[in-house]
Protein backbone atom coordinates (compact mmCIF):
# COMPACT_ATOMS: atom_id res chain seq x y z
CA UNK A 1 0.00 0.00 0.00
CA UNK A 2 2.95 2.38 0.44
CA UNK A 3 4.29 2.38 -2.83
CA UNK A 4 0.75 2.85 -4.11
CA UNK A 5 0.61 6.07 -1.62
CA UNK A 6 3.95 7.00 -3.60
CA UNK A 7 2.60 7.04 -6.39
CA UNK A 8 -0.81 9.36 -5.66
CA UNK A 9 1.54 11.63 -3.72
CA UNK A 10 3.71 11.77 -7.49
CA UNK A 11 0.22 14.03 -8.19
CA UNK A 12 0.62 16.82 -5.34
CA UNK A 13 2.98 19.72 -5.14
CA UNK A 14 6.44 19.01 -4.44
CA UNK A 15 6.00 21.50 -0.92
CA UNK A 16 3.59 19.34 0.63
CA UNK A 17 4.77 16.10 -0.01
CA UNK A 18 7.98 17.04 1.71
CA UNK A 19 6.90 19.09 3.95
CA UNK A 20 4.75 16.28 5.54
CA UNK A 21 6.54 12.97 4.69
CA UNK A 22 9.65 13.24 7.06
CA UNK A 23 6.99 13.97 9.59
CA UNK A 24 5.20 10.93 8.88
CA UNK A 25 7.95 8.78 8.45
CA UNK A 26 8.92 9.97 12.11
CA UNK A 27 5.44 9.49 12.74
CA UNK A 28 5.14 5.61 11.34
CA UNK A 29 8.90 4.72 13.21
CA UNK A 30 7.95 6.47 16.30
CA UNK A 31 4.21 4.70 16.40
CA UNK A 32 4.70 1.47 14.41
CA UNK A 33 2.19 3.17 12.22
CA UNK A 34 0.99 -0.57 10.65
CA UNK A 35 -2.99 -1.38 10.53
CA UNK A 36 -3.55 -2.82 13.65
CA UNK A 37 -5.97 -5.92 13.70
CA UNK A 38 -9.09 -4.33 14.40
CA UNK A 39 -7.88 -1.79 11.90
CA UNK A 40 -8.74 -4.03 9.38
CA UNK A 41 -12.17 -4.88 10.75
CA UNK A 42 -15.17 -3.88 11.26
CA UNK A 43 -16.54 -1.66 14.42
CA UNK A 44 -19.40 -3.74 16.50
CA UNK A 45 -22.10 -0.93 16.09
CA UNK A 46 -21.82 -1.39 12.20
CA UNK A 47 -20.34 -4.40 10.75
CA UNK A 48 -20.21 -3.04 7.34
CA UNK A 49 -18.10 -0.08 7.57
CA UNK A 50 -14.46 -0.62 7.01
CA UNK A 51 -11.43 1.66 8.32
CA UNK A 52 -8.06 2.03 8.59
CA UNK A 53 -6.75 2.57 12.16
CA UNK A 54 -5.62 5.69 13.66
CA UNK A 55 -3.35 6.68 16.05
CA UNK A 56 -2.87 9.50 17.83
CA UNK A 57 -2.85 12.67 15.96
CA UNK A 58 -2.01 15.95 17.85
CA UNK A 59 -3.23 18.21 15.40
CA UNK A 60 -5.60 17.96 11.80
CA UNK A 61 -5.65 19.29 8.92
CA UNK A 62 -8.66 21.75 7.56
CA UNK A 63 -11.39 20.27 5.43
CA UNK A 64 -10.69 22.49 2.56
CA UNK A 65 -6.96 21.80 1.98
CA UNK A 66 -7.84 18.08 2.35
CA UNK A 67 -10.48 17.94 -0.58
CA UNK A 68 -8.18 19.84 -2.41
CA UNK A 69 -5.09 17.12 -1.82
CA UNK A 70 -8.00 14.51 -2.48
CA UNK A 71 -8.98 16.44 -5.59
CA UNK A 72 -5.47 16.28 -7.02
CA UNK A 73 -5.06 12.54 -6.20
CA UNK A 74 -8.01 11.20 -7.69
CA UNK A 75 -8.63 13.81 -10.64
CA UNK A 76 -7.50 11.11 -13.49
CA UNK A 77 -9.27 8.34 -12.00
CA UNK A 78 -12.51 6.60 -13.74
CA UNK A 79 -13.57 4.91 -11.27
CA UNK A 80 -13.30 7.17 -8.19
CA UNK A 81 -15.45 6.30 -5.27
CA UNK A 82 -17.70 8.86 -3.76
CA UNK A 83 -15.56 10.58 -1.01
CA UNK A 84 -16.94 12.84 1.73
CA UNK A 85 -14.45 15.37 3.42
CA UNK A 86 -15.58 15.92 7.23
CA UNK A 87 -13.86 18.13 9.75
CA UNK A 88 -14.43 16.28 12.78
CA UNK A 89 -16.71 13.16 13.55
CA UNK A 90 -19.09 14.83 15.46
CA UNK A 91 -20.29 16.01 11.51
CA UNK A 92 -21.38 11.93 11.72
CA UNK A 93 -24.31 13.28 14.35
CA UNK A 94 -24.19 12.14 17.92
CA UNK A 95 -25.02 8.33 17.90
CA UNK A 96 -22.50 7.78 15.35
CA UNK A 97 -19.50 9.81 16.87
CA UNK A 98 -20.35 8.33 20.79
CA UNK A 99 -20.09 4.90 19.03
CA UNK A 100 -16.78 5.94 17.22
CA UNK A 101 -15.19 7.00 20.53
CA UNK A 102 -16.25 3.97 22.78
CA UNK A 103 -14.93 1.56 20.21
CA UNK A 104 -11.82 3.74 19.77
CA UNK A 105 -12.02 4.45 15.95
CA UNK A 106 -12.41 8.28 16.59
CA UNK A 107 -8.74 8.71 15.91
CA UNK A 108 -9.02 7.09 12.39
CA UNK A 109 -8.38 9.35 9.58
CA UNK A 110 -10.85 7.82 7.10
CA UNK A 111 -13.43 4.70 6.55
CA UNK A 112 -15.59 3.49 4.16
CA UNK A 113 -19.03 2.68 3.92
CA UNK A 114 -19.98 -0.43 1.46
CA UNK A 115 -23.78 -0.10 1.42
CA UNK A 116 -23.49 3.78 0.15
CA UNK A 117 -20.06 3.00 -0.98
CA UNK A 118 -18.87 6.13 0.24
CA UNK A 119 -15.25 7.01 1.19
CA UNK A 120 -14.86 9.20 4.47
CA UNK A 121 -11.80 11.46 5.13
CA UNK A 122 -12.29 13.02 8.70
CA UNK A 123 -10.01 15.92 8.56
CA UNK A 124 -9.20 16.34 12.17
CA UNK A 125 -7.41 12.83 12.03
CA UNK A 126 -5.65 13.73 8.97
CA UNK A 127 -1.45 14.27 9.76
CA UNK A 128 -0.79 15.52 7.16
CA UNK A 129 -0.63 15.46 2.72
CA UNK A 130 0.96 12.10 3.26
CA UNK A 131 -1.63 10.37 5.40
CA UNK A 132 -4.55 11.43 3.64
CA UNK A 133 -2.91 10.18 0.14
CA UNK A 134 -2.25 6.86 2.72
CA UNK A 135 -6.12 6.67 3.77
CA UNK A 136 -7.62 7.53 0.32
CA UNK A 137 -5.06 4.98 -0.77
CA UNK A 138 -6.12 2.31 1.59
CA UNK A 139 -10.15 2.72 1.46
CA UNK A 140 -10.22 3.59 -2.28
CA UNK A 141 -8.53 1.08 -3.53
CA UNK A 142 -8.35 -1.33 -0.57
CA UNK A 143 -11.92 -1.58 0.20
CA UNK A 144 -14.01 0.29 -2.82
CA UNK A 145 -11.64 -1.16 -4.94
CA UNK A 146 -12.01 -4.75 -4.00
CA UNK A 147 -15.80 -4.60 -4.37
CA UNK A 148 -16.40 -2.79 -7.37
Amino acid sequence: MREHAKSLLAQLPAKDVEESQARYDAFAKANKATESKKGSGKTKKNKDVLYRDGKEVKTGMPADKVRGLIDRIISGWKNAPRIEVIQSIDELGPEIAAAMREEGTDGNPAFYDPNSKTVVIIADNAIDATDVAMSVAHEATGHFGLRT
